[in-house]
């Protein structure tokens, strides 16, 4: 990083606000109030925007490093592919602003203020909120970090959605043909990834498709196909109840002994099956559990 300075030529942060390829080392504009100002390709080492209020501002190709942005108020301002280098954003406010192909590093923004000004184009704001998410997590703010992680994922399967659909006429330039089936695969695994296991984060849904797959899904599947299964028990009748049991058996990842059996190849692959749920499942359960210690 402190390379970038060298080439550009220092400068004071002073009215009308306009600059080109500049370097600004160490300004302090704490309670200023900024409106309309213009700065591209510029440097910021080591500013201070302590309870500043930046108004309409535009920052093209910026860098800022090591910049103190605390109870900042940036209002409608657009920091498009601007990098924010070991900087500090505590309780500051965002309204409207714009980060198109911006980066972070060493820093981020609390989700519930960075919520409202994510680009509106999926495949971007999934770029940033991957960004973010990463830099949350370094950070060890767990729920923006998660926060994050779930926009991105939104994003993500709105953008594969809109370039299988060709929502406008960018996806329908940039999706064609196998590109197209790609996007609607990809959409449907991390779709499916949601509803099944609620990508890796979502304990409750977990819960609620083991609970559904133990008592309900499998054991229909039993009661389906009643023939593959038998009983060790003499008088051989089989209930509801029995199917339950014996998915319970199957899905627990422990050796759990069952009266009843699978007495064909097809009965086999159904109880390998629910066996390879449960374990997974129980697997989920574990890494989350392991992540959540982590974080306290």
């Amino acid at each position: 990083m402190a390379t970038y300075p060298l080439h550009r030529p220092p400068a004071e942060v002073e009215p009308p606000y306009e600059a080109k390829d500049r370097t600004f080392a160490g300004p302090r504009l704490d309670k200023q109030e900024i409106e309309n100002a213009d700065y591209e390709h510029c440097t910021f080492l080591d500013a201070s925007f302590k309870e500043a209020i930046l108004r309409g501002c535009s920052f093209l190709d910026c860098i800022f490093v090591g910049c103190y942005f605390r109870r900042t108020t940036l209002k409608d301002c657009r920091f498009v592919g601007c990098r924010f280098y070991d900087c500090q954003f505590p309780n500051a406010i965002l309204h409207g602003c714009d980060f198109q192909y911006s980066l972070f590093e060493s820093c981020q923004v609390s989700f519930s203020e960075m919520e409202h000004s994510l680009p509106s184009p999926p495949n971007l704001k999934e770029q940033l909120c991957r960004n973010l998410a990463i830099q949350s997590t370094r950070l060890g703010l767990s729920d923006d970090a998660r926060r994050y992680r779930r926009s991105e994922l939104s994003a993500r399967e709105e953008h594969l959605w809109n370039g299988f659909t060709g929502r406008s006429e960018w996806y329908e330039n940039h999706f064609i043909g196998a590109r197209k089936l790609r996007a609607f695969v990809h959409w449907s695994l991390s779709k499916a990834n949601g509803f099944l296991w609620g990508y890796g984060d979502r304990p409750l849904v977990l819960f609620r498709n083991l609970l559904g797959a133990v008592f309900i899904f499998f054991p229909l599947l039993y009661c389906c196909f009643g023939d593959l299964m038998h009983t060790n028990e003499e008088n051989g009748d089989i209930g509801y109840l029995d199917y339950v049991s014996f998915s319970i058996s199957s899905a627990l990842p422990a050796n759990v002994p069952s009266d009843m059996y699978a007495s064909s190849r097809f009965g086999y692959i159904l109880v390998i099956l629910e066996s390879l749920f449960g374990a997974l499942t129980f697997a989920l359960f574990a890494a989350y559990v392991f992540r959540w210690s982590l974080r306290k």
